[in-house]
């Protein structure tokens, strides 16, 4: 499960920092590409993507999340109200690991 943990690249780091409260506990964190993350805490699952020229955020509750959806190398996550899916691509070495993250993430909202 530690595959899960990555240290995350310093632009996504520092949004999601931003974004985070204290008393979350990280359960899983995986950069993407092009600065682009996934990270599940106890509270919330946090997706970072990067524009042309600041990187935001998005914080999405169990309650929000629709869809967790894996193709190939891209990992779509679907929130209400959102409408269209934010998908996150991923090094040609990570896509084995897509179906254990959405597993995962799948299990979180379960639980909650």
């Amino acid at each position: 499960m530690l595959e899960l943990l990555e240290e995350l690249e310093p632009g996504a780091k520092k949004v999601f920092q931003q974004k985070v409260h204290m008393n979350e506990l990280t359960a899983l964190s995986i950069n993407g590409t092009r600065g682009r993350a996934v990270i599940l805490t106890n509270h919330y699952l946090y997706v970072v993507t990067k524009g042309l020229f600041k990187s935001t955020c998005r914080r999405i509750s169990p309650g929000e999340l629709t869809k967790v959806e894996v193709s190939e190398s891209t990992l779509a996550v679907t929130a209400a109200g959102s409408g269209s899916p934010v998908k996150l691509s991923f090094p040609k070495e990570k896509p084995r690991l897509l179906p254990s993250i959405a597993a995962r993430i799948k299990k979180w909202q379960q639980e909650k």
